[in-house]
């Protein structure tokens, strides 16, 4: 990723628009990358079951912070904002991106990685209902569908215990989906808190990872779950997952400048397939019939709500 692409930010949209056949491909192989590292990153959280979901999360805002600060550095941006509406709203996106990752990474433990996933990536469904309710933005018909899918694909993933022939950890499922839906509302409040940031994109990391540091260090501190990591595996596992966090912002920011929103955020649904082949190769998680029928309406929900937001784009 290269920091001249943001000197002329206000050019974007222009720039979008004349970029070659080439361009567009690159950029839809950027954001089709970017949800492998995401899921990837859900991935390594699950190899490591004996380590606190929050520790990984602290090392995931270590990774961060290392990858934000030089290009600070380089740019001489502002680390703390420009004015105190904007120090205060990336307060804001940070403590609600905070806790939107950590209950993520709660659900692993008690869900499979797809589902887990699926259930996050229902985010944008939130975030409609949200821009409805508090930004005073139209709710359309296709809201009310994306929104019933959505609901009716959460039900499937959770799987009471009427799908199922036998009892099977219902309460362990319920606490895991609980999680993962609070995850995708937490999610859904931050990208609306992140449609009023003006910052350059380094200085929304460099702050989420400062304040997502002490968060997570007081939480590490007060229940003491903090572990040194073994030599070897644990910790390129842990390496990995730092990298594979940072490898998927600047893969998603590449392709938001070279594609439009649109064919992007339709791309991300690769999330949920990246997530069903991770675990079906590497992870003795079972899925059935169910889940995966949750996972298409809740992909689908999503896709429809992005096309309509696309079209009227467009239009």
């Amino acid at each position: 990723m290269t920091t001249m692409s943001y000197e002329h930010q206000g050019a974007i949209y222009s720039s979008l628009m004349s970029t070659t056949k080439s361009n567009h491909f690159l950029g839809l192989a950027c954001a089709c990358l970017s949800s492998f590292f995401v899921s990837l990153t859900s991935f390594c959280v699950k190899l490591l079951p004996h380590v606190d979901p929050i520790q990984l999360l602290f090392g995931r805002f270590v990774a961060q912070l290392l990858f934000s600060t030089p290009i600070i550095i380089y740019r001489s941006e502002n680390a703390f904002g420009n004015n105190k509406q904007e120090v205060l709203l990336l307060i804001l996106r940070a403590v609600f991106g905070c806790a939107s990752l950590s209950a993520a990474y709660l659900s692993l433990s008690y869900l499979t990685l797809a589902e887990s996933v699926t259930i996050v990536f229902s985010s944008p469904i939130f975030a409609s209902i949200i821009a409805c309710v508090c930004l005073q933005e139209r709710c359309l018909l296709v809201h009310c569908i994306s929104v019933a899918l959505c609901l009716g694909g959460v039900v499937l993933v959770t799987q009471p215990r009427s799908f199922r022939s036998e009892y099977q950890h219902d309460h362990d499922r319920l606490i895991g989906c609980v999680f993962a839906l609070s995850a995708a509302v937490l999610a859904a409040i931050t990208m609306a808190i992140m449609r009023r940031l003006t910052s350059h994109f380094s200085v929304v990391i460099f702050d989420y990872s400062i304040i997502g540091l002490i968060i997570t260090s007081i939480y590490l501190l007060y229940t003491g779950s903090f572990s040194i990591l073994d030599c070897g595996y644990d910790r390129y596992v842990f390496l990995l997952l730092g990298a594979s966090a940072c490898a998927a912002q600047c893969l998603i920011t590449v392709a938001l400048q070279l594609e439009q929103v649109g064919p992007v955020s339709v791309t991300r649904t690769m999330d949920i397939v990246f997530a069903y082949m991770l675990q079906l190769a590497f992870l003795n998680e079972p899925f059935n019939i169910w889940s995966i029928s949750g996972a298409a309406l809740i992909a689908s929900s999503t896709i429809l709500l992005i096309l309509q937001k696309w079209i009227n784009a467009k239009q």
